[in-house]
């Protein structure tokens, strides 16, 4: 017997709830490895400037020589590096780890007895990594970095491009998106980043990783955007919340949390991980869109955390003998599995065996599409 299956075109109104979710994160390790670099809507309070404006930045010409274009390259790449390093600071974290002391076999004869077994011990797990000073209020500066970097950090320390050091504290964090926003207090200037729309970032364009590469504060290094909107592989460790910017800008431990630049001196990414068979840099890493940082970050200013929007379903692809009963054989979309009673998705008559092809005017190719997609809207969005 022929089985139907429905075609979703979700309605965000009608569908969505929010929720705010929690996930760990890890790495993969087989042939490949992911390895974290430890190292829309302009929110009211952020930085955004206009570009830069400099004789450097305009064309040599159509008389130029070759000489002249490399010196107009040139000028305009000094220019975004003295623009942008003042803005990407080092952050250096202290963990504190307990862990159970080995028990000496002495201890059975001529130990007391009455001592607890095993014993805790307490040490100090420092890391670094990097940050990108995004906003001020007052005498609050806030710097936006990986969750990986400062998430769990009990000690946060601060140093900027001109050396100036600073103790700071965490603000909020998402383990999802991998962010976290931490603060300082200073009445000294501070330079803020100018936040671009990654969103123009289009494949072959220039960009710079900026950050504190294995302790190298400071580094600048250039590359292009190799691709976009880069899905990681299922059970990486990384998060599948966000697509992510391809740079063949180097990215080391350290980069982590430091910014991803274009040519006009605005930064368009997060630098957070990379791929690679080394532990190094072999030309591929992978920057978060600053436009899902900008979220991030008015979320973590108003409640410390993030908050996702919440469908209700699970979702999976089905076998081949299901697909062919239900006609779907190489459609697109995300085929709802099940379906959480009292969820958005049930109160809105979706079921188990659906289809969500569309949500919000979005398309949904894929099950990834489908949580990026419900993840990123609010109720009451225009659909």
């Amino acid at each position: 017997m022929r089985m139907n299956s429905t075609r979703i075109l979700l309605s965000a109104a009608a569908a969505v709830a929010f929720v705010a979710l929690s996930l760990g994160a890890g790495y993969v390790g087989s042939q490949w490895s992911l390895n974290r670099t430890s190292g829309a809507a302009v929110p009211a309070g952020l930085t955004y400037t206009d570009r830069l404006e400099s004789d450097a930045l305009d064309s040599p010409g159509s008389g130029a020589t070759g000489d002249d274009i490399s010196r107009a390259f040139e000028n305009r790449f000094r220019t975004v590096a003295a623009t942008t390093l003042p803005v990407v600071a080092e952050i250096n974290v202290v963990n504190r780890v307990t862990q159970s002391s080995a028990s000496s076999p002495f201890n059975f004869f001529f130990g007391n007895p009455n001592d607890p077994e095993p014993r805790q011990r307490v040490f100090d797990q420092r890391g670094a990594g990097s940050g990108v000073l995004v906003d001020r209020d007052g005498d609050t500066v806030y710097v936006l970095t990986n969750n990986h970097v400062a998430g769990e950090a009990d000690e946060i320390e601060v140093t900027l491009n001109d050396g100036r050091t600073f103790d700071a504290e965490l603000v909020g964090y998402d383990e999802l998106m991998d962010l976290a926003l931490v603060s300082f207090r200073t009445t000294e200037e501070v330079p803020m980043a100018r936040l671009g729309d990654s969103e123009d970032l289009e494949v072959g364009d220039w960009v710079f990783a900026v950050g504190n590469p294995l302790g190298f504060e400071s580094t600048v290094t250039a590359g292009i955007v190799s691709a976009k909107a880069r899905d990681p592989e299922p059970d990486s460790g990384i998060s599948g919340i966000t697509s992510f910017i391809q740079t063949d800008a180097a990215i080391n431990q350290g980069n982590s949390g430091g910014a991803l630049v274009n040519m006009d001196g605005e930064v368009v990414g997060i630098n957070t991980w990379i791929a690679t068979r080394n532990g190094g840099s072999i030309g591929l890493g992978f920057a978060i869109p600053v436009n899902d940082a900008k979220r991030a970050i008015q979320d973590f200013l108003e409640s410390g955390s993030v908050t996702y929007s919440w469908l209700g379903v699970q979702t999976g692809r089905p076998t081949e003998a299901l697909a062919e009963d239900l006609g779907l054989d190489n459609e697109e979309g995300a085929f709802v599995l099940g379906v959480y009673e009292d969820s958005p998705a049930g109160k809105a008559g979706v079921r188990a065996g659906d289809l969500i092809i569309r949500v919000a005017g979005t398309d949904i190719r894929n099950n990834t599409d489908l949580v990026k997609t419900i993840a990123n809207l609010q109720v009451g969005d225009p659909t």
